[in-house]
C-alpha cells in the first residue's frame, strides 16, 4: 500500500468520524450521504485491496467509536461499492438511480432494525409512534428517504469525480 493510498484512507476515515460526531439523530441523513460518497471519491484508481483495507479500517474506527453505528457503517460501506459499480460500467443514469433507491431503502429498513435488535435501541418504534403505527407510510417514508439520498449520491459522485479527477 502506497504512502498516498494510507493517508487519503486515514483522512478520510478521521473525516467521516467528524461527520458521525457533527450528524446525530434527526441530521443522522446527512451520513446517509456523506459517508457513502466519501468511501466512493478515495476509492478512485485504488487496488481493491487498498480499498478493502480502507474500508475495514473505517469499520474497526467505527466499531471503536461510535458502535452503535456500525450496522450502517457496514451498509454505507455496500452503498459506496454499489455506486462505484454503477460509475464505472457508466450504467444508464435512471437505471443507476433506481438501483441505488433500491438498495439505500432496503439498507435503511435493515440497518434500522438490525440496530433495534442488537442494540435493543428503539429507533423504528419510535418513528412508527411518530406515524400512528401505519407501516405503509413507514415504507413510503424508508423510499423517499433512500430515493433522496440516492439521487443526491449519484449525482454528487458523478460531478465531484469529474472535477477531482478530471474523468
Amino acid at each position: 500500500m502506497k504512502t498516498k493510498t494510507i493517508t487519503q484512507g486515514a483522512l478520510v476515515v478521521a473525516l467521516i468520524m467528524v461527520f458521525f460526531l457533527i450528524f446525530k439523530g434527526v441530521t443522522n441523513i446527512f451520513n446517509a450521504l456523506l459517508v457513502p460518497l466519501s468511501l466512493y471519491l478515495v476509492a478512485i484508481g485504488k487496488a481493491k485491496r487498498d480499498i478493502f483495507s480502507i474500508y475495514l479500517f473505517f469499520l474497526v474506527m467505527c466499531a471503536i467509536f461510535f458502535s452503535i453505528q456500525i450496522i450502517f457503517a457496514i451498509f454505507y460501506c455496500g452503498i459506496a461499492f454499489l455506486l462505484a459499480q454503477l460509475l464505472a460500467k457508466k450504467t444508464y443514469p435512471l437505471l443507476a438511480v433506481i438501483s441505488l433507491a433500491i438498495t439505500t431503502t432496503i439498507s435503511f429498513g435493515l440497518a434500522i432494525s438490525l440496530t433495534d435488535f442488537f442494540f435493543l435501541t428503539e429507533m423504528s418504534k419510535i418513528i412508527l409512534r411518530v406515524i400512528n403505527n401505519n407501516m405503509i407510510t413507514y415504507s413510503l417514508l424508508l423510499l423517499a428517504e433512500g430515493s433522496l439520498v440516492a439521487s443526491l449520491l449519484y449525482l454528487t459522485a458523478k460531478i465531484a469525480r469529474k472535477r477531482l479527477y478530471r474523468v
